[in-house]
């Protein structure tokens, strides 16, 4: 059965989602080993000045050359991490006025969130992300609008199949802006329908 949020129910599903991204420590972004079958975020350890360690989230692509590369340069040859990042509108949750169901006709198509898919892959010379001119980078913005979290509640885990197919570049953003889920989806199912031939 299909969903019918309203808009204020979009709202609060989007504000759960920006709370359990704080909560798993996943609102600054994180990265995943692409090509791993799980999907789950790379920890580094990290040591205080008072000597205690903790895990932390890998949020920087700096810290993969750091902390996963350096030791283990050979093991990554040819293998792909992905950068998620999640990101809100904030007017959507602070005018309240304008983005209410009674302007629903005027709002619909409005972007309000989205979700950022980087993918790197590491070169033969083990080279990653800013390391050379030679780095194999790509990207995907998805945008969601009103119109789109009608009838989808936008979870973290919906960020691993996009993940998938942008790793294997199946649709990928050709601009900075992104495209729309509607978009996104009829390419999509191209780039499906040409693999199944």
């Amino acid at each position: 059965m299909t969903e019918n949020y309203t808009v204020e129910e979009i709202r609060d599903n989007l504000e759960r989602l920006q709370n359990r991204l704080e909560e798993k420590g996943r609102d600054q972004g994180f990265w995943v080993v692409a090509t791993r079958n799980d999907f789950k975020p790379i920890k580094i350890e990290t040591k205080s000045k008072s000597g205690k360690t903790t895990r932390e989230i890998l949020t920087k692509s700096s810290d993969i050359k750091k902390y996963i590369l350096e030791d283990n340069e050979q093991y990554y040859i040819n293998k792909k991490f992905a950068g998620i990042q999640f990101w809100f509108n904030p007017h959507f949750f602070t005018n309240t006025k304008k983005y209410s169901d009674e302007n629903y006709n005027k709002i619909k198509d409005e972007t309000i969130c989205g979700i950022i898919i980087s993918i790197s892959k590491v070169d033969s010379d083990g080279n990653f992300a800013n390391d050379s001119a030679s780095y194999n980078t790509w990207i995907c913005r998805i945008n969601f609008t009103v119109e789109d979290m009608k009838e989808h509640k936008l979870k973290i885990s919906d960020a691993e199949p996009l993940m998938r197919y942008t790793a294997e570049k199946l649709v990928i953003s050709s601009n900075m802006l992104g495209i729309n889920y509607t978009e996104y989806k009829k390419l999509l199912i191209k780039a499906l329908k040409k693999i199944k031939k």
